[in-house]
């Protein structure tokens, strides 16, 4: 099923694709979409345009902790 917000985001993100702030908020859309690989993608292309972006560190961290504790169970 399509979600019509992460669509218009992704046309959006499509449209701008060096808007940072744009991506990260499509990132934690994806995030909270249940999409965790495609919003590491798009929070790893965050942080290859600014390296020190917070909001797109947090989400990366925050993902990366939550994969490793699904293994860890």
């Amino acid at each position: 099923m399509s979600d019509p917000l992460l669509d218009s985001l992704a046309a959006a993100v499509s449209g701008a694709p060096e808007d940072a702030e744009l991506r990260a908020l499509y990132a934690e859309r994806l995030a909270g979409a249940g999409r965790r690989d495609d919003a590491i993608g798009q929070a790893l292309v965050v942080l290859s345009q600014r390296p020190g972006h917070a909001a797109a560190r947090e989400l990366l961290d925050r993902l990366s902790g939550a994969e490793e504790g699904a293994a860890d169970h």
